[in-house]
């Protein structure tokens, strides 16, 4: 099966709010990031292509608030892809990324 990611994605764990666009909160821990998103498992879920806005903690910046949606769900877990990321949320996520990935990767 071919990858369809396009950006490098690392292990990342946090608790991170996930706030649905109709007012449902859950509780979720973060498994991977990637510039792109972020695949997190919880027992509750929002619906697949909700927006949410997800709340944690990003080493070396602090607490962040990213806006995305539902991408695609599993029964373990569910992708999130964000949405614009500003240049220096897009830097932080880049530097935590490439400081994780092997140097061959690189």
């Amino acid at each position: 099966m071919r990858e369809k990611r396009r950006s490098e994605r690392v292990e990342f764990t946090a608790l991170v709010i996930v706030q649905g666009e109709h007012a449902s909160s859950f509780d979720a821990r973060s498994c991977e990031i990637s510039l792109s998103g972020m695949y997190l498992m919880a027992q509750d879920s929002p619906a697949l292509r909700e927006k949410v806005l997800l709340a944690f903690e990003l080493p070396s910046f602090g607490g962040v608030q990213l806006p995305g949606f539902v991408r695609w769900k599993k029964s373990e877990g569910y992708g999130v892809q964000f949405s614009a990321l500003g240049v220096r949320l897009t830097h932080a996520i880049l530097g935590l990324v490439r400081a994780k990935l092997p140097v061959a990767a690189q």
